[in-house]
């Protein structure tokens, strides 16, 4: 490893949501899921297999003219003047902007992929 973090092992399951007839996505970061959500819209309502293709998108998304880099550490968002945690407008101006369980990142950053695996869970056995 040449870069100064330690390496993770990210996932992303995709399995079918039978009580929504969506599909379901969970997260995992070392084997410990980090979150969760089902795509019941339209396309996946009318019969798309989860097994299908995927495109898989492995970047360092941060910061950026979306909705703009946090100003300082006040988690406060110029180009759009709205809270980054929120996105709602403050109600005593930018330093009043909630900013636990925001994660401000040191640049310039180091991104390093060592691999990319993509696996098929086991079928069941027959009954």
């Amino acid at each position: 490893m040449t870069g100064t973090g330690d390496w993770h092992t990210y996932a992303v399951e995709i399995t079918e949501d039978a009580s929504t007839a969506g599909v379901r996505f969970t997260f995992s970061v070392d084997d410990e899921v980090t979150g969760s959500f089902v795509d019941d819209t339209a396309p996946w309502r009318s019969g798309v297999d989860p097994a299908r293709t995927w495109d898989i998108a492995v970047n360092l998304a941060v910061g950026g003219r979306w909705v703009g880099e946090p100003a300082a550490d006040l988690g406060w968002l110029p180009l759009v003047g709205v809270c980054s945690r929120d996105l709602q407008r403050p109600d005593s101006g930018p330093s009043s902007c909630p900013t636990d369980g925001l994660h401000f990142a040191s640049f310039p950053a180091v991104y390093e992929v060592d691999h990319v695996r993509v696996s098929v869970p086991a079928e069941p056995p027959p009954e």
